[in-house]
């Protein structure tokens, strides 16, 4: 996971004009002569992100062999509904950015009860760099992997309400010392 955020970050550097190693490029202001970049790779990624937004998918569900065209329709109403939701057309552009970019993107699927007691589908995008996965993973099915960890920075405050209060007193004493 260490080389994938080293590889991640150094194409964020690039996708963003910052390609100069910075050894060098201290050495050149030094000398003071100028480091000149010229960032092929923008251009080249804005017209990949083109293409993305030319050509999504639209979304429509068939029915299978006995299945009903009512149960079709219901379906895809059900994703229309989601998606909009969601703002799906924006949460997509992201994860693809995160794909081109870095070579890893991720939607997160989940159940929400927060505005409804019968739950409504919410999905958001996780940041590349917080998902490990499994070491022994060989395949691009996520349902073959035996483990996949989420990682996320949380405040002393965040601990003390999603965990108990000693533990983010803890953290927050253990912060000041450091």
């Amino acid at each position: 996971h260490i080389r994938y955020l080293e590889m991640a970050d150094r194409c964020n550097k690039y996708f963003a004009g910052m390609q100069w190693d910075p050894i060098r490029k201290a050495r050149l202001d030094r000398r003071k002569v100028p480091a000149l970049t010229i960032n092929k790779i923008l251009p080249t990624m804005a017209a990949v992100f083109g293409e993305q937004l030319d050509n999504r998918a639209e979304i429509a569900f068939r029915p299978a062999k006995g299945g009903l065209q009512e149960t079709s329709d219901a379906l895809t109403q059900v994703y229309l509904h989601v998606a909009q939701q969601n703002r799906m057309d924006w949460l997509e552009t992201d994860v693809a950015a995160d794909g081109f970019v870095t070579g890893r993107g991720y939607f997160d699927v989940r159940i929400c009860y927060e505005d409804s007691l019968q739950g409504e589908v919410k999905l958001s995008r996780i940041h590349p760099g917080n998902v490990l996965l499994d070491p022994d993973g060989c395949e691009y099915d996520p349902d073959t992997w035996k483990s996949v960890f989420v990682t996320k920075w949380l405040t002393a405050d965040d601990i003390r309400v999603l965990y108990n209060k000693e533990d983010g007193d803890y953290l927050a004493v253990k912060d000041k010392s450091a």
